[in-house]
């Protein structure tokens, strides 16, 4: 290229500018953005150079371009709209403010889709086949049928999700390489749908995420239908409750009284299960709960994410009043990952929080009062594949444990975050939710519908 063809700055001649004024319709660097802003004689909007041209014209007022969205009515419009009567109440943001935003989310999505749903649901049909051939070996013809027919079903449903996935994929990858803004602050992420995926049939229990112990010889579990069940140590169900709402909850905890507390994001509650009756707690507003844990005070802690999907914060309640918010470290940035990911919590003996972040590969540890402790990300000389911890619990120790669902392990740290060891060689495979009951034996249920107990302490 010859010299005279680099593109430079409008007011320095500095090549290379990487800032653009949209409505001057010239170049600028860095250095020279505050001085052109300076000059309040004229409407300035800047944007980086890479996206120049690329504010979409207000089809109202020809001659502007739309550098607000407004929310409410998610259209963008340009300074003029915003007075109008239409839009004056509603909420605006400012349009490079969405891009930046939606292109977070659209990194997110694709790194959740590519690492960990993707993946699934390609074990999901990889199994389809074994689990086929162990549904021809039932005894019971009756059972039998049943069986095949619900295989061929969730093989029809993970054969159609799969090609989804992978458009859903390439086209997160287009919108993340074009400069179209008008494109990209469209983007809704699809995310949410593919995120429960149907990795293993299960006759009765349709798979199963959380477990809580009730006592020594009784859990309670929840699975991937909307029937909370409680078992015994041989497996047999005792009682099972259907949640109010009718829909799947997002977690479940056993009380300091023996009672059953479970969220539900469907109608954004919390609720108690006591004998046959189902009491609503807590009903949030703008805020939708994921995962929640009993306190040694009796108190309640829950995780919850704001429904635009950019907040999450754990909460803690006495009773149904709430106490403390916990959301901020010292420096004023998030503690946890924004979005519905996964996430759980638990309390631990020296009154420590413990969450196991999934997206932000890592167990948060704050202190009593909020205040962050430690981070721990894995132990990689240990690991085949990155650290993803999703349960989480606590021991009589003080020991913290978290299951390592891609390397099909657990974890063990002590109360300083420090490793000790973990547990791999008990044919563990996806480990999820973990409880532990008063004598330290730990129950674990995995990504394939089973549940295991482990003694751990010799």
């Amino acid at each position: 290229m010859d010299l005279q063809d680099v593109i430079r700055c409008d007011l320095c001649d500095f090549p290379v500018p990487t800032k653009h004024c949209e409505l001057c319709n010239i170049h600028l660097c860095e250095a020279c953005v505050g001085e052109h802003l300076s000059d309040e004689s004229k409407e300035h909007y800047i944007v980086p150079f890479k996206l120049r041209g690329s504010i979409p014209k207000c089809h109202r007022h020809s001659t502007k371009i739309c550098t607000f969205l407004c929310t409410e009515c998610n259209i963008r419009i340009c300074p003029h709209c915003v007075a109008l009567s239409q839009h004056e109440k509603h909420e605006k943001e400012d349009i490079m403010k969405v891009f930046e935003t939606k292109q977070e989310l659209m990194q997110k999505d694709l790194q959740e889709l590519e690492k960990f749903i993707y993946p699934r649901y390609q074990e999901a049909a990889r199994n389809i086949p074994v689990q086929r051939a162990d549904g021809m070996k039932s005894e019971i013809n009756d059972m039998d049928a049943q069986h095949i027919a619900a295989i061929d079903e969730l093989k029809d449903a993970i054969n159609h999700a799969i090609p989804e996935i992978t458009q859903v994929i390439l086209d997160l990858k287009r919108l993340l390489d074009t400069s179209d803004v008008s494109l990209v602050c469209k983007y809704k992420s699809r995310t949410e749908e593919f995120r429960d995926s149907p990795e293993r049939f299960q006759t009765e229990y349709g798979g199963l995420n959380n477990v809580s112990c009730l006592s020594e010889s009784e859990l309670w579990t929840r699975g991937r239908d909307s029937i909370l069940r409680l078992c015994n140590l041989q497996g047999e169900l005792l009682r099972s409750v259907q949640t109010k709402s009718g829909y799947r909850p997002a977690d479940i905890a056993v009380t300091q009284s023996g009672g059953l507390v479970y969220t539900d994001p469907s109608d954004t509650s919390i609720n108690l299960v006591s004998g046959t009756q189902i009491q609503t707690l807590i009903t949030l507003w703008e805020w939708q709960p994921l995962s929640l844990c009993d306190t040694s005070s009796g108190d309640l802690l829950v995780i919850m994410t704001s429904e635009n999907r950019k907040q999450t914060k754990v909460v803690r309640y006495s009773c149904t009043k709430k106490k403390q918010r916990i959301k901020w470290d010292d420096q004023g940035k998030p503690l946890y990952t924004s979005g519905s990911y996964i996430k759980y919590l638990s309390e631990n003996r020296n009154l420590d929080i413990c969450l196991a972040d999934n997206f932000a590969r890592a167990v948060v540890v704050v202190s009593a009062a909020g205040k962050l402790r430690f981070r721990y990300t894995g132990a990689p000389s240990i690991s085949r594949e990155s650290f993803y911890p999703v349960g989480i619990t606590t021991d009589s120790r003080g020991n913290i444990l978290t299951s390592d669902y891609w390397n099909d392990s657990i974890h063990i740290i002590d109360q300083n975050g420090h490793f000790l060891h973990y547990i791999h060689s008990c044919g563990l495979c996806g480990p999820w939710g973990l409880c532990v009951d008063s004598l330290d034996n730990l129950f674990v249920v995995e990504d394939r519908s089973k549940m295991k107990k482990l003694k751990y302490y010799k």
